[in-house]
């Protein structure tokens, strides 16, 4: 992280789980990971287990060379493999990444909010969202500032678990219409939705407000915009709907969506 380069800031353990740990701090939520899983925006992922129910209460700090416990360092950052998790060039989306995104959706909507890339809702969180969803992608094919903020506001916290359906919908969106809308409405919407949910996934919210997402979904992003195989494809969208109970679905048909929209509207500018 950038911010880590020529500061140190004070870290207070948020939550702990079995395969993450989250810490508050001046910069916002930054986790550790364990071995094995995939990286994500203002993380590291541990090269050893360690158990984080064992992390000390107080006195952690941050920075540069890595993560302390009162005097001494607890996880060293010297080695460890920096990787840009933000977009950094527009996603040049194509029609056809849309069909295979939609036919993979096809094999589990089942899923979280899946259903409503079909036009169903048969769930309580899908007829809840479903008119509301609606709202928010017509004030954004329009780019109306006001009533996307008001309207993502209005979807989201919807769900649940860490990160409820509707935030990781509205995370998949964002991606999905990056390359149409200007960059203060996005991160407009992201802010908003946020101050409405949970702090964990209003951080996720956060960072893909600023256009950073894991490592997993960015190679989602590159190959559907690239030149890739069928298999490198579908191996890419498995890993990301492997996320959560629900959560990797529910972003990619939020990221089915917002690809849709913006075809839509760089069609648009054509006629």
């Amino acid at each position: 992280m950038e911010a880590l380069r020529e500061e140190e800031y004070d870290l207070q353990v948020h939550s702990v789980f079995h395969q993450a740990a989250n810490f508050s701090s001046p910069i916002g939520l930054i986790t550790l990971l364990a071995p094995q899983k995939g990286v994500q925006p203002f993380s590291a992922v541990l090269k050893y287990p360690f158990p984080f129910e064992d992390l000390p209460k107080e006195g952690m700090r941050v920075g540069a060379e890595g993560i302390f416990g009162n005097e001494d360092i607890l996880f060293s950052f010297k080695d460890a493999k920096k990787r840009s998790l933000k977009l950094e060039a527009p996603p040049a989306w194509k029609a056809e990444a849309l069909e295979s995104l939609l036919v993979f959706l096809q094999r589990h909507r089942e899923k979280g909010l899946v259903e409503m890339a079909f036009g169903e809702q048969n769930s309580i969180y899908a007829e809840f969202l479903a008119p509301r969803l609606r709202q928010f992608r017509m004030a954004a094919r329009q780019k109306k500032e006001r009533e996307s903020v008001e309207a993502a506001w209005q979807m989201a916290g919807c769900g649940t678990g860490l990160t409820p359906s509707s935030d990781d919908l509205l995370c998949g969106y964002l991606a999905g219409i990056w390359p149409v809308w200007p960059r203060s409405l996005v991160r407009r919407v992201a802010d908003k939705a946020a101050s409405r949910t949970n702090d964990i996934s209003g951080a996720l919210l956060r960072q893909a407000g600023a256009g950073r997402f894991s490592w997993d979904i960015l190679q989602v992003i590159w190959y559907m915009e690239g030149e890739c195989t069928d298999g490198q494809l579908e191996s890419a969208l498995e890993k990301v709907a492997c996320f959560g109970s629900s959560s990797g679905c529910d972003f990619l048909t939020g990221l089915y969506f917002g690809i849709q929209d913006a075809l839509e509207s760089s069609i648009n500018k054509k006629i």
